[in-house]
């Protein structure tokens, strides 16, 4: 969707909960496998920052929205 849409015409409410349910995902299957946690550490780490990271570029981008820019 990013990549055939046009920059105003993007629905962030759909990219929001996308980066919520990859949150959840991770939260939910990590905390109960205590090996695949261990194991699996340095790459949740890293794809649970990306989020974080497109999480703020979302809400930057949600104010670019803003009649009033």
């Amino acid at each position: 969707m990013c990549y055939t849409t046009a920059f105003l015409q993007l629905d962030l409410s759909v990219i929001v909960k996308s980066i919520a349910k990859v949150t959840k995902y991770f939260d939910e299957k990590l905390s109960r496998n205590d090996f695949v946690y261990q194991k699996s550490q340095p790459l949740t780490k890293a794809i649970i920052n990306q989020v974080k990271d497109t999480s703020v570029i979302v809400d930057f981008a949600k104010n670019l929205h803003k009649d009033s820019l």
